[in-house]
């Protein structure tokens, strides 16, 4: 699963996992409108309803993959992250955790040895 809300993102996830039959990848997304708006313009434009609508349906569909490239620092990836290792118990599948430019606050320290919040960072 491939979570992020920039359009060219997506499509360059999607062209890097193309490749021969044996070693292609399964790309899944929400086809949704992506955008990066606040949430009030968000609701003022789709309405509650259709948000949580879409909402549900990108989690079931994050619980269902087998492999995740996701923001770590968004919240939104975290309760993936936290779902997917107890719930859905897929805790040993791949997650690869994407960093922006600018690292939120509680990602600026290393972490120490042991701890499940720390993944390796692109």
């Amino acid at each position: 699963l491939v979570n992020t809300e920039d359009e060219a993102e997506l499509r360059r996830a999607l062209q890097l996992a193309e490749g021969p039959a044996a070693s292609a990848w399964d790309v899944v997304f929400c086809s949704a409108n992506r955008t990066n708006e606040g949430i009030i313009a968000r609701k003022r434009r789709f309405g509650i309803r259709n948000i949580v609508v879409e909402s549900m349906v990108n989690l079931e569909l994050s619980l269902e993959a087998d492999a995740w490239i996701c923001p770590r620092g968004s919240s939104w990836c975290s309760v993936i992250d936290e779902l997917r290792m107890t719930v859905a118990g897929k805790a040993s599948l791949p997650f690869v955790d994407i960093i922006g430019r600018q690292r939120p606050g509680r990602f600026l320290k290393s972490c120490p040895q042991g701890l499940p919040l720390c993944y390796a960072g692109w």
